[in-house]
């Protein structure tokens, strides 16, 4: 029986979260928000269907690759760029290539695929064919003491190796459409944006946390 990979349409979103609580995680958020499943999933030229490949065989699932769908900037350029998400093969069927199939059949449909994070298995399978980038995250500790108290030893801090100014953008545009989808539009977390012609930075509390999950911008607006 032939494996058919093709995209998935609005109306099997069900059928989608019901594979990934029954064949991955049951407890996933997904599982139970359907409005943050469409949200993340949409379709931004063909709102028809969704933004996941789906690989099945005789009309069952056996395999699927969710998408992030952005206008991405290459520098100057502009295209389609998808971030991956819930990569996933039944474990009957892992090993046969299905899974590679549906990364081949995205990156043959967007100038830019990448993906926020990655384990040993997905290394492997990706290796050869992705550029591995390490994620800087930077924290703002108000109080030493207090840190050391909670992890019950010196931190590590770590301090910037290369200083050097970065090149052109590439990720995201970070345009009105994508702030609004982004951050406003958001169906389960509210945010903060602050705008300035410098820049934007966009946060949201978390009991006593403060998380910032997205600065472009300068000093000005730091302080902010």
């Amino acid at each position: 029986m032939s494996t058919e990979i093709d995209w998935a349409r609005v109306e099997r979103t069900g059928e989608l979260r019901r594979f990934i609580a029954e064949r991955w995680r049951p407890g996933h958020v997904f599982a139970g928000n359907e409005e943050l499943f469409r949200w993340q999933h949409r379709s931004l030229t063909r709102p028809e269907r969704l933004a996941v490949l789906v690989a099945a065989e005789g009309g069952e699932l056996v395999a699927m690759l969710g998408l992030v769908e952005y206008d991405a900037c290459l520098g100057e350029p502009r295209g389609r760029g998808a971030w991956m998400t819930n990569w996933l093969v039944v474990p009957e069927r892992r090993g046969e290539g299905i899974g590679a199939a549906l990364v081949e059949r995205a990156c043959s449909e967007y100038a830019l695929v990448g993906a926020l994070d990655a384990n040993q298995a997905t290394r492997r399978a990706l290796a050869g064919s992705f550029v591995e980038r390490p994620i800087l995250r930077w924290a703002l500790v108000y109080d030493p003491d207090a840190v050391r108290a909670l992890l019950g030893r010196d931190p590590d801090w770590a301090e910037p190796t290369d200083r050097r100014p970065v090149g052109s953008f590439v990720g995201a545009c970070r345009d009105e459409a994508f702030l609004s989808w982004r951050y406003r539009q958001h169906p389960r977390f509210g945010y903060t944006l602050l705008e300035r012609a410098g820049g934007f930075a966009a946060y949201r509390l978390a009991g006593s946390v403060l998380r910032v999950v997205d600065f472009l911008g300068d000093e000005e607006l730091a302080v902010e």
